[in-house]
């Protein structure tokens, strides 16, 4: 069973978090160096290759009760730090309450012991016996650069300052990796170069042009066409490799490589979208001939993220496995989308296509996409569907009718298509959605939309030092 579960984890997780190697870490190799990474990665696989049985509750129990042994005895290993990352990425149950999830405690402990134990230093220390010294330097600089990638998302995320400085693995990683002969390694590489994009550009809105109080004199215009420049210059460089490499792929090959273009998409869509509601706030309160040039950015951004991830991602199976990140994703775009359904901005809604549509099309495929009930991507589709409701005013959609839910295998049958601007579905208007719980002003921050998520379904995103700032604006 152990050898099925790490197939199972190879296969359908491992792709998105690339942090093992499946050449070197296998199920004997695992199994002789750390127990908490084995039954870390038994438990993760056993919540999607058999949800809601006894193996996924006693894989669970078991992880749990080993991470407590081995941190209890204070133990500091390269595996012990991979295994806390994948914590942090895939929790094993959901909290009660936003203050009990411990995925800032896990990170902070992965990241205490890999400097302890020196994961950032260029030179590794020398292998044991027997042991293959290139794999085991990789395998090092792969677990630090991924405590990188992971601490500007869980910062970002949670409103904390990032607490790993750049070095000369995270600023050139196709150094340090092999990139070329492993697939894994050269996602990391690009998804490592849009996050230090991303992180500039949110730590100079943060700290030079966010001013709640009055008028700061940032010009958001420029900034976000600088970072549209960078955006489509680091797309531009790596979706070509992709290209060639999947005209050279075999039928394995093609399966990661077309997850990987997905992935590049549907992040530079939701970075693009990310950037533009701080234009989008500003221009609302600010600069009013900059309403247009926003709206249209942050509605095509999120309407690409709603598409990616449903032909990109639930037609091969990839939501269903994805990070818990994947779905607050899909939460933020599906919001945003909502906002253009207030009075203030249905003027500048000049297309046919029907919004309320998408989101329901969004909802569903959140729902047969998950796993079990206590599946994240189930719980967000719970949150949407009674948001979207709450402004309907009850017009009959699909989104506020009984609706049977599918086998938890299905993952694609049966989802209705997204309507095309032809004409097709019905028409509503658009002027009896406003909701007046929100007020009129649009200050409704990212911040505030996560914790309002965390609270209907459990999760985790309390609100730091964002306060001070607003958050991450959706206006």
């Amino acid at each position: 069973m152990i050898v099925q579960l790490f197939n199972y984890y190879f296969e359908h997780i491992h792709p998105q978090f690339p942090l093992l190697c499946s050449g070197f870490h296998t199920p004997k190799m695992v199994t002789a160096r750390s127990g908490m990474l084995l039954t870390t990665v038994c438990a993760i696989a056993a919540k999607y290759y058999a949800p809601d049985t006894e193996l996924a509750r006693r894989t669970s129990e078991i992880a749990k009760r080993m991470r407590s042994e081995v941190l209890a005895r204070r133990s500091k290993t390269v595996e012990i730090v991979q295994a806390c990352l994948l914590l942090t990425v895939w929790s094993l149950d959901p909290p009660m309450r936003p203050q009990d999830d411990d995925a800032w405690i896990l990170f902070a402990l992965a990241r205490s012991m890999a400097q302890d134990i020196g994961l950032e230093r260029l030179r590794p220390p020398r292998p044991r016996v027997g042991e293959n010294p290139d794999q085991e330097a990789h395998n090092r600089t792969r677990t630090w650069l991924h405590l990188y990638f992971r601490d500007q998302g869980l910062s970002a995320a949670l409103g904390r300052s990032s607490s790993i400085k750049e070095n000369d693995e995270i600023m050139f990683p196709d150094r340090y990796l092999p990139i070329t002969t492993n697939q894994g390694d050269f996602l990391l590489s690009v998804l490592i170069e849009l996050c230090r994009i991303l992180s500039r550009t949110l730590a100079t809105l943060l700290v030079q042009g966010y001013d709640t109080d009055g008028d700061s004199g940032f010009d958001y215009m420029v900034l976000t066409n600088q970072f549209e420049n960078q955006l489509n210059a680091w797309k531009g460089r790596y979706m070509p490799i992709l290209h060639e490499k999947a005209r050279l792929a075999d039928p394995t090959e093609l399966r990661l490589i077309s997850y990987q273009r997905a992935r590049i998409t549907f992040d530079f869509h939701y970075s693009m979208l990310l950037i533009c509601s701080f234009g989008m706030r500003n221009a609302l309160r600010r600069a009013m001939l900059d309403i247009g040039f926003y709206f249209n950015r942050c509605y095509s951004a999120a309407m690409a993220v709603l598409r990616c991830a449903r032909h990109e991602y639930t037609v091969p199976g990839w939501l269903r496995h994805a990070p818990n990140s994947t779905f607050v994703c899909i939460s933020y775009a599906a919001v945003s989308l909502l906002r253009f359904c207030r009075p203030k901005l249905q003027k500048l809604l000049a297309y046919d296509t029907n919004i309320l549509d998408v989101l329901d099309s969004t909802v569903v495929m959140l729902e047969k996409a998950s796993a079990s009930p206590q599946h994240l991507a189930y719980q967000h589709s719970i949150v949407l569907r009674a948001k979207i409701s709450s402004q309907t005013n009850g017009i009959p959609t699909r989104i506020n009718t009984p609706m049977v839910r599918s086998p938890r295998n299905e993952l694609t049958n049966g989802l209705p298509s997204i309507p095309q601007p032809d004409g097709h579905g019905i028409r509503r208007d658009w002027s009896s959605f406003a909701d007046p719980g929100l007020g009129t002003d649009f200050d409704f921050s990212f911040a505030v939309l996560i914790l309002c998520i965390s609270l209907f379904l459990r999760c985790i995103f309390p609100v730091g030092q964002w306060r001070r700032t607003g958050g991450m604006s959706v206006w």
